[in-house]
This record gives structure tokens, sequence and C-alpha cells, in this order.
């Protein structure tokens, strides 16, 4: 049987001041199930601007696939990873950063969580990202191997 070997890394979010303890509350009712290991980690550190804000990073050594945990604080028989709904609840969480493109536009963003890997070293590579914006939607991108048409 050939092993996957993924990582995982996200943008550092901003975590809305007196948010941290709900946000802990929240991520508690989700896993991630793998071989591999998959964090959300909260650190408390002073931002460049006069709030100290925390911050919240996901990343690990496996795939992004969250999975919501049953009532027991259990993965539920089905298992299916829900990555979406995993980033729509962490709306009310996080304050908005922004930047500006290459082309010179404004761009608003909660989190950014990119993955990648690939089975024994072989290609192709599987990636994807998932940018969380402000109002609850997504930008999502990934890429195929044009010669395998996978």
């Amino acid at each position: 049987m050939a092993n996957y070997y993924g990582t995982t890394a996200s943008s550092g979010a901003l975590v809305k001041l007196g948010q941290d303890e709900a946000l802990r509350e929240y991520l508690a009712k989700w896993g991630f199930m793998g071989e591999g290991d998959i964090d959300c980690l909260i650190r408390e550190a002073t931002h460049p601007d006069k709030d100290k804000r925390s911050t919240l990073h996901i990343y690990g050594q496996d795939d992004f696939g969250p999975i919501e945990l049953d009532a027991d604080g259990e993965f539920p028989d089905d298992c299916d990873s829900d990555s979406e709904k995993f980033l729509e609840g962490l709306v009310p969480f996080l304050d908005v950063q922004s930047f500006t493109d290459y082309n010179k536009e404004k761009c608003e963003f909660l989190i950014t969580v990119q993955t990648v890997g690939n089975e024994k070293c072989r290609f192709p590579l599987g990636a994807a990202e998932w940018t969380l914006l402000p109002d609850g939607s997504f930008k999502t991108s990934s890429f195929k191997s044009w010669s395998t048409g996978l």
C-alpha cells in the first residue's frame, strides 16, 4: 500500500479581541484523521499594531481534512471531512486582514490554508488552497496534472 505524504500550512489569522477562549471551544469540536498530524495553534502574541491579538495557525504533516466530532468527542462513523464547513465556522472569531495584490487592488481575507502532497514521492502532486473571505465565502484553487488527466 502506498503512503501519502502531505503538508498543510496557513496564513496567521488574526483572532478578534476577547475571542480566544470561544475559538478554542470551537476548535475542540473538530479533529483531523490521517497518518500525519494537523494542529490548530492559537498563538498569543503582540501584533504590529497597538492591540495585543492572538493569531490562529493551522499546520501539520498531512492533508487538510477537518472532521466534525460527535457529541462524545469521537470521530463519527462516516468520517467525511468538511473543510469549508470548518472554515465557515471560523468567521465569527477572526479579524479581516488586507493586502494590495500585484494589480494594486486591495484584497481582504480572514485566513488562507494550503495543502500539498504526494504518494511516495511519485508524480503527480496534489495541492489545494482555501481562502476564507470576510463574508464567509471562499476562493479555492487546486491543480491537476495535464499529462495524466488527474
